[in-house]
């Protein structure tokens, strides 16, 4: 997989500027929950304890992210077909802070259409448990919207070569996580793919 890298130095300092005292962070703590299927296929995902908030969080996960439907299909699946694995990333590890990042990758066989990619970004609030959209992490959403528009727009030219699809813009403000690299922002298959059928990440330090 091919990522495309945006630089933009200070955006993040957004994030961190308005992850503050408003929102106590909640005691959350995670385990993996692993689904094996045949010839490597498995589902990965993390489960959430501490109170309501984790619940919260679990729930929307499963649901947002169709993990009941992906776990039928694992069971559906044959040695020697197309395969399915579902990885995730949690950040931070261990949780800390008023926020939490999970994003989970489904690869291989999909719930409709031919094998691909598919990438469920989000970002929650610890004390909580809801989920945090973008404009909630920036201190100044409206510029920081600007900018990395902008930006996106001048990188569009320089994209590589070995992409079936191929859009940076509109950017999927909708879907997108957070790394110790900065903010994650998640492309459906069809506006950037690689021709080797997986769709992208774009990362904003």
């Amino acid at each position: 997989m091919k990522r495309s890298i945006l630089v933009f130095t200070a955006l993040f300092l957004f994030v961190l500027l308005s992850a503050g005292a408003e929102n106590e962070p909640g005691g959350l703590t995670w385990t993996e929950k692993v689904i094996e299927g045949p010839a490597g296929s498995r589902i990965s995902f993390p489960e959430f304890a501490g109170g309501e908030a984790a619940e919260k969080i679990n729930g929307t996960i499963r649901a947002d992210a169709r993990l009941d439907e992906y776990i039928r299909l694992l069971a559906s699946l044959s040695e020697g077909g197309t395969g399915l694995r579902i990885d995730h990333t949690v950040y931070p590890d261990p949780v800390s802070g008023p926020y939490v990042s999970v994003i989970l990758s489904a690869k291989g066989r999909m719930l409709m259409g031919r094998p691909s990619q598919i990438w469920y970004a989000f970002v929650f609030d610890t004390a909580t448990g809801e989920r945090v959209a973008l404009d909630d992490l920036f201190t100044d959403p409206e510029a920081a919207h600007t900018v990395m528009e902008e930006t996106a727009a001048a990188e569009e030219e320089t994209l590589s070569d070995y992409l079936e699809n191929r859009e940076l813009i509109p950017l999927p403000y909708e879907d997108l996580g957070f790394s110790p690299a900065g903010v994650v922002l998640c492309y459906p298959y069809e506006q950037l793919s690689t021709l080797s059928g997986y769709a992208v990440q774009t990362i904003v330090p």
